[in-house]
């Protein structure tokens, strides 16, 4: 992974109170941290490097998959020549994003170690820069412009889940798919992945296929999307109202890819059983 930019925020423990135009901060204790495309000297864009961060992320899961027969049954232990038999249903367990990008270019982490502070907003300051900032910031918790950065580094963790998904074939080419997203998160730097719940019917054959994903995202917006799959290519949307709501856009996604998938390898022996007469012509004498 390359980390283009990052940043973030985090508060353990704030203690304050506000009167008569002063902020009255007993105790704050917490952490930021960025990494940005500027100077921040005097605010003006840099894009080099132009990857301030880099980092690995990997996706682990398993599939239990139950057959409609038992393949165990056929004859020939050559895999080119067993017939595909379907599943009546399959489960599957995966962890999703597990890993971070580490920022060492242009990084700076900024700690706040619960000093008292009496805080007048009114009061004028000149802030020109994001070192202006972090300037008054520090002469305020520390008394003077050095203590508050206390790194060069930050460490932003992917937005990590569990996911939990049950696929099952109703009737003929008809299924019907369940998945459940929970987010993992394991560090205060880390991206939090909303919560997703999805039910998705779909039509579906060896050439063709098309789904109604219905989706309550983040346990408060409800979506109806719709895809489809030629082949190997596939288009879709998780959400088609963003197409038409105009007056009240909030969002959009849209999604096209195309898959190859490994062959199952064709039968040199032609007294195997089950081989397509294309699969013997290629390798007939």
């Amino acid at each position: 992974l390359q980390g283009y930019a990052g940043g973030y925020i985090y508060g353990n423990y704030e203690d304050y109170y506000v009167k008569d135009s002063m902020v009255y901060i007993n105790s704050f204790i917490g952490e930021t941290g960025y990494s940005l495309p500027l100077n921040y000297e005097t605010n003006e864009f840099s894009n080099h490097p132009l990857f301030r961060g880099k980092g690995m992320g990997i996706d682990i899961g398993v599939i239990y998959e139950k057959k409609k027969s038992d393949p165990n049954q056929q004859t020939s232990g050559k895999l080119c020549s067993q017939s595909y038999v379907p599943y009546k249903y399959k489960i599957g367990l995966s962890i999703l994003d597990i890993g971070r990008i580490r920022f060492t270019e242009n990084a700076e982490k900024l700690v706040f170690g619960g000093v008292p502070v009496n805080w007048q907003p009114t009061t004028g300051y000149s802030v020109y820069s994001v070192r202006d900032i972090t300037d008054t910031l520090s002469q305020m918790f520390y008394g003077n412009k050095t203590d508050l950065i206390q790194g060069n580094e930050i460490t932003i963790a992917l937005p990590t889940a569990i996911s939990i998904q049950a696929d099952v074939n109703v009737k003929n080419n008809w299924f019907i798919n369940g998945t459940f997203v929970g987010p993992l998160q394991f560090s205060k730097s880390g991206l939090r992945r909303p919560v997703l719940i999805g039910l998705t019917p779909r039509y579906q054959t060896a050439r063709w296929e098309a789904s109604l994903p219905i989706t309550l995202y983040d346990l408060s917006k409800f979506r109806i999307g719709l895809s489809a799959r030629y082949r190997g290519f596939f288009i879709g949307t998780e959400k088609i109202s963003g197409f038409f709501h105009y007056r009240d856009f909030t969002g959009l996604d849209f999604y096209a890819g195309l898959k190859f998938s490994l062959s199952k390898g064709n039968c040199r022996n032609k007294k195997a059983e089950n081989c397509g007469i294309e699969e013997y012509k290629i390798f007939r004498k």
